[in-house]
């Protein structure tokens, strides 16, 4: 969880930084990467932002892992473990 908190504030603070310098050359930016960490699996990333015209901003960040992710309701009586095989996360952000 750590990870993906890194991963989607560092995406958060690099397309805020590239909007002025979009700003320069167009009302826009965008941007993806893959990298993987410790556990072998792919990662990938993917942003943008489009410069409002008040000075604010607009965009969307898209977070997949392939990594396995594993479930367990404490709260339930039966505290079973579900697993899934990767997850994504989409973000709309202004």
């Amino acid at each position: 969880m750590r990870i993906t908190l890194f991963v989607l504030t560092s995406a958060l603070l690099l397309s805020g930084a590239m909007a002025p310098h979009a700003s320069a050359a167009g009302p826009s930016t965008d941007g993806s990467y893959q990298f993987t960490t410790g556990d072998r699996y792919l990662k990938y990333v993917k942003f943008d932002a489009q410069a409002l015209e008040g000075g604010g901003a607009t965009g969307s960040i898209f977070f997949s892992d392939e990594a396995e992710v594993a479930y367990r309701d404490l709260d339930a009586e039966d505290s079973s473990e579900e697993t899934h095989k990767g997850y994504y996360l989409s973000a709309e952000v202004d």
